[in-house]
């Protein structure tokens, strides 16, 4: 089981040239009981942990093969031993360009101030068919840890019955190239903070 090195997360950033942004409707009309029951629990006796993934709660497909241009999700594990947890955030993009972005860098805020993180980089593919002169087609799935006492303050600001489902923003700096932003919702943290914990109820 994969467990990444890197930590941290976001908060709002606002457009700026540059940036490459991508909001989705869909995703953000989805409840934190939809991300629950989406949630996916991969177990196994010889794994030290229980993994949990947020994955199957929202991919928009496009084209004729239908693929997955840009995803964002959450993946979280608890020790079997010592029933610690780790968070994690995952990103996945698809572009076309004349070169390799190569993200290295994720800028986010905090109650506590604006950080920065170094990403882990967990694929990296790359199509180069067209003809064109656009470049070729490039896939990056990157990601970084985030603790849990900032998704635990991120996924208590959601309370859809008063109108209240934020979401934080995300900018994915690359080593050439533009900027990617996005954003996750506060619906999906809260989903898989309750799925784990029903989990480590039963577990008990």
């Amino acid at each position: 089981m994969r467990v990444l090195l890197v930590f941290i997360i976001v908060l709002s950033f606002s457009a700026c040239a540059g940036v490459q942004n991508y909001r989705s409707p869909q995703q953000h009309s989805l409840s934190d009981e939809h991300f629950k029951v989406a949630t996916t629990v991969r177990t196994d006796e010889q794994d030290a942990f229980v993994a949990f993934t947020t994955r199957p709660g929202f991919e928009q497909k496009q084209g004729p093969l239908a693929r997955v241009k840009v995803d964002t999700f959450l993946r979280g594990y608890i020790n079997k031993r010592t029933r610690a947890r780790i968070f994690e955030v995952h990103q996945l993009i698809n572009y076309t360009d004349k070169k390799r972005r190569n993200y290295e860098t994720v800028e986010y805020q905090t109650a506590r101030g604006p950080k920065s993180a170094g990403l882990t980089r967990l694929r990296s593919d790359a199509e180069c068919l067209l003809t064109s002169g656009e470049g070729c087609n490039y896939e990056e799935h990157i990601g970084f840890r985030v603790s849990g006492r900032l998704l635990s303050e991120i996924a208590s600001s959601y309370d859809r019955g008063k109108g209240k489902a934020p979401s934080w923003s995300l900018k994915f700096v690359p080593l050439s190239g533009r900027d990617f932003q996005t954003r996750i919702t506060a619906a999906e943290i809260k989903g898989l903070l309750d799925k784990m914990s029903e989990y480590e109820q039963a577990m008990m």
